[in-house]
């Protein structure tokens, strides 16, 4: 395995990243070819938890772009919990 030596251009860096990807595991970073899951073939149960997550973030995603908490449910048509 490659060792990186961290200077400020990788200190930065996470995630996916041009086919590979950045993980740090007990305080060492890798950087490894991420794993191709083009043909995994899921089960309905994975396909409906990632559909979930999905939303998940997407809704995460929205109340972090709206300042105000009750516009996100708003928009979304969710109840207002009360």
């Amino acid at each position: 395995m490659v060792k990186v030596v961290l200077n400020p251009g990788l200190q930065q860096l996470g995630g996916r990243v041009a086919g590979f990807v950045d993980r740090l595991r007990n305080g060492t970073q890798t950087l490894s070819q991420a794993p191709d899951l083009s043909e995994v073939a899921w089960s309905p149960a994975q396909g409906e938890h990632r559909q979930r997550f999905g939303r998940g973030v997407a809704y995460a995603r929205a109340v972090m772009a709206v300042s105000d908490y009750f516009k996100v449910r708003n928009l979304l048509g969710l109840p207002s919990g009360e």
